[in-house]
């Protein structure tokens, strides 16, 4: 965690939270630290979180916003969904959702800020629960093709790592972040259930947020399809 008088960031990652710090440091707002440090986080602790996901912010601008970042289902879809594998994922909403909450809300530019995150992730060692996760999860791994090469990771916390694909992936994102949804989507149309057009037509949400008095709080959560309604009732 890092304070300040006027700000504070923190994050499960040492690196992620640093990072956010050097961004606001450099002149940056808040909006500018969240978004470097969620980059540093897909690389650190990628089992809780990563480019393949999905994104959620609450924004108060005036008002509280919020931005969605839920991936939709893709076309060819199965009535039952598998629980593994490609058939089980939708299109990731993560990388729209961050440059959208970037593109609305950030105050240096997209490229900047991301340079700070990758800087920060070629610096990374092994977290604790990165290393949990993948000795739980080692005959999943290695089944999936991207997985294996977690498994060719340090079982020790805290030695040095890199994982070239994904610091290639974020520097092409650094230039174009939405060529996720056109190069990348390419490359997953590929294996023959996604289709390019689920891809190129997605586009995150954003709204109001959803609000609810509890004695002398107001609460703010999230709108549908995220479950923060839930939250709201009574």
């Amino acid at each position: 965690m890092y304070l300040g008088t006027k700000f504070a960031v923190a994050s499960e990652s040492y690196l992620a939270t640093r990072a956010g710090y050097e961004v606001y440091k450099a002149g940056g707002n808040a909006v500018d630290a969240v978004v470097a440090a969620s980059a540093v986080l897909t690389y650190t602790l990628p089992h809780l979180g990563g480019v393949g996901g999905d994104f959620l912010a609450l924004v108060h601008a005036g008002r509280v916003e919020a931005v969605v970042g839920f991936g939709w289902a893709p076309k060819r879809v199965p009535k039952k969904p598998p629980r593994r594998r490609i058939q089980s994922a939708v299109v990731p909403g993560y990388v729209a959702g961050l440059y959208e909450l970037h593109k609305r809300h950030g105050h240096l530019p997209w490229e900047k800020v991301v340079d700070f995150a990758i800087a920060a992730m070629e610096k990374a060692t092994m977290h604790p629960s990165l290393v949990s996760a993948i000795e739980k999860n080692a005959d999943l791994l290695a089944r999936d093709p991207g997985g294996r090469m977690y498994l060719e990771l340090p079982k020790m916390p805290g030695s040095p790592y890199r994982v070239e694909p994904l610091l290639k992936l974020w520097r092409r994102l650094m230039d174009s972040p939405l060529s996720f949804y056109d190069e990348v989507a390419r490359d997953v149309a590929e294996l023959g259930y996604f289709e390019v057009e689920d891809f190129s037509t997605y586009k995150p949400a954003v709204g109001d947020a959803l609000r609810m008095e509890y004695g002398e709080w107001t609460i703010y959560e999230a709108p549908p399809p995220s479950l923060g309604f839930a939250v709201c009732l009574r």
